[in-house]
């Protein structure tokens, strides 16, 4: 899935349940905040995050694209 957070937004706290996400950056900059942990998002950065863990996602000023993947696959 291509995720694209405008500038200065965010996709907020949420799980999903049974299913661990594997975030790929694309374009631009960010936060994660995944089980209280700060990544910082840029082009290059993978972030594994296991299932059923709480994690959100923001944008800096510049926008954010990554690539989403799930496994299992979301239905």
């Amino acid at each position: 899935m291509l995720v694209k957070i405008e500038s200065n937004c965010e996709i907020g706290n949420h799980i999903h349940e049974g299913k661990a996400e594997l975030h790929e950056v694309i374009y631009g900059e960010g936060v994660a905040l995944v089980n209280d942990k700060s990544i910082i998002y840029k082009p290059g950065v993978i972030s594994l995050i296991p299932a059923d863990v709480p994690h959100s996602v923001k944008a800096n000023n510049s926008g954010l694209v990554f690539l989403a993947k799930f496994t299992p696959p979301l239905n």
